[in-house]
């Protein structure tokens, strides 16, 4: 009875011998890891101590997403530090922008010739400042001496409010724009990797009517669409990533932005790389050469993009410099090749195909790579009539065009700089654009 009532009860022996060995091997654990820190403490003591800290800055710090204590609570501070900008920002500017542009009007002269035509004077402007400061003092230090002076002054010294009106609203929203681009900045580093760019379009297409008839499904297609135009031209190092004052200070946003005008005449809307008819037609482009359906495209299947044009030579080219899965180019190489067929006199255009001329990706254009391209000219099914000019004079004439300073290769940087390289790319990977430079002088058969 006794016994029954004892609380302390006999270990088994095999178990006393496995808590033995786990302590053995927790107490050797602890032994390394002191020897390691004690260790890697007089390391970082004598790497911290080294004269050459004192002149040379660190060259690379990692950035990215990690967990634990220090990405909590760096989440957190950039969470309060969005929130207090948020407060900051000008309260209803809808509103108070409406109310600056009713004292524009009370204050300014309408012009005889022109009854739409308002005109401000220095004096004037001063009195709509003071008045809208009682409503947003950070609207009114906008409207400063050096914006008066900045903007066309006609004989009398004045200046047009609907000028004025106009860059005070254009900084306003580019104060909110800075804003929402701000939060989707994980790192905080000031940029934006393509991923983010097409979270914040993502989020953004509900909020725009002109893309209000983007059926849900193709939200997603959309914004991987939309956010290569801003990769192609604002990240023009490859990099991966986009510097948000750049992209603020871009036509690329500003073309963006104007989905959010209730409407747009047809021909600005069927121009605009984000409007819903435009990409509708090279979305649709995609899905008609896409034969396969494989969601890819391979080579013959590109080799059909637009009229047929492209060489054999340059798409091999395409496939090889560009990323591929099992051997087949994805939507945004396509996009890319779109936005060089739409922008070919833009410098990133033009280093986008002389990176592809460059076969030996080592920065030089040679003269034997010229050659090896305009084989491709020579080839084309279209080619197939009439006399064409022989390999050593195109090469000749290109790099007579380009005048490099060293007569046996080109840099790229040349080519770019040259005013003349999307004529030497085009004439080089496209037998339409060489038609167009072989006809050029050709006189008009009606005269």
């Amino acid at each position: 009875m006794a016994a029954a009532m004892d609380p302390v009860q006999p270990h088994d022996s095999a178990l006393d011998g496995l808590e033995a060995e786990s302590f053995e091997r927790a107490l050797q654990d602890n032994v390394a890891l002191s020897r390691f820190e004690k260790a890697h403490s007089h390391y970082r003591a004598a790497v911290k101590a080294h004269p050459s800290f004192d002149v040379i800055p660190r060259l690379v710090q990692v950035k990215g997403k990690d967990v634990g204590l220090h990405s909590t609570i760096r989440d957190a501070a950039r969470d309060i530090h969005y929130q207090r900008r948020t407060k900051a920002m000008v309260a209803e500017p809808d509103k108070v922008l409406k109310t600056l542009w009713e004292f524009l009007q009370l204050r300014s002269r309408a012009d005889g010739a022109n009854s739409e035509a308002l005109w401000i004077n220095y004096r004037q402007m001063v009195e709509c400042r003071d008045l809208i400061a009682r409503e947003s003092p950070r609207i009114a230090a906008l409207l400063q001496p050096q914006l008066f002076l900045r903007l066309h002054r006609n004989d009398r010294g004045e200046v047009s409010a609907h000028s004025l009106i106009d860059i005070v609203v254009r900084q306003v929203t580019l104060w909110q724009v800075r804003l929402d681009l701000c939060s989707y900045d994980f790192v905080g580093n000031g940029e934006l990797t393509e991923v983010e760019v097409q979270a914040y379009i993502r989020d953004r297409i509900e909020v725009l009517p002109l893309l209000n008839s983007l059926v849900k499904d193709f939200h997603e297609t959309y914004s991987v669409y939309a956010a290569r135009k801003f990769c192609f031209f604002l990240d023009k190092h490859r990099v991966g990533r986009i510097r948000i004052k750049d992209l603020l200070r871009s036509d690329v946003l500003v073309d963006f932005n104007k989905m959010q005008y209730s409407e747009l005449d047809a021909e600005a809307e069927n121009s605009n790389w984000f409007s819903v008819p435009f990409v509708s037609r090279v979305h649709g482009d995609w899905v008609e050469l896409d034969a396969d359906e494989s969601g890819l495209l391979n080579e013959r299947e590109l080799a059909k993009y637009g009229s047929g044009g492209f060489t054999e030579q340059f798409i091999d080219r395409i496939f090889q410099y560009c990323q591929t899965y099992n051997g087949e180019i994805d939507y945004k190489v396509y996009l890319d090749l779109v936005l060089v067929k739409m922008h070919p006199k833009a410098p990133e255009s033009i280093r986008f195909l002389a990176h592809l001329l460059d076969v030996g990706d080592v920065g030089k254009i040679t003269r034997n790579n010229v050659a090896h391209f305009w084989a491709g000219i020579l080839a084309h099914p279209l080619m197939a009539f009439g006399d064409q000019p022989s390999s050593e004079n195109i090469v000749n004439e290109v790099f007579d065009m380009v005048n490099p300073r060293n007569s046996d290769y080109m840099t790229i940087s040349e080519l770019v700089n040259s005013g003349v390289g999307h004529t030497v790319c085009g004439i080089l990977t496209d037998v339409d654009a060489f038609l167009v430079y072989d006809n050029r002088e050709a006189p008009d058969a009606s005269q």
